[in-house]
């Protein structure tokens, strides 16, 4: 199922942070939704996530950080990544 597919990626998208490839990270969650991407990101740490989101243009990021669960958005501003959501 379509929901099934989406889970999957969240060990790619590790992977590719892993792996300090934040430009094709950057590239992936621009061609989506800013819905979907928050969609793709909640399936990982909240430090993860800034990574992910840091290598964005600011309004990007901020759209992907405002669908993003409240426990995530607060694991986020708590955990250090404040710049990207000032």
């Amino acid at each position: 199922s379509d929901q099934h597919r989406r889970s999957l990626l969240a060990p790619e998208l590790r992977e590719l942070l892993q792996e300090g490839k934040t430009q094709e990270l950057a590239e992936f969650l621009s061609d989506l939704h800013p819905h979907d991407a928050a969609e793709q990101l909640a399936g990982l740490e909240s430090q993860e996530i800034t990574a992910a989101i840091t290598g964005l243009r600011i309004g990007l990021a901020k759209d992907i950080f405002s669908y993003l669960p409240t426990e995530l958005q607060e694991g986020i501003v708590l955990g250090g990544g404040r710049d990207v959501v000032k």
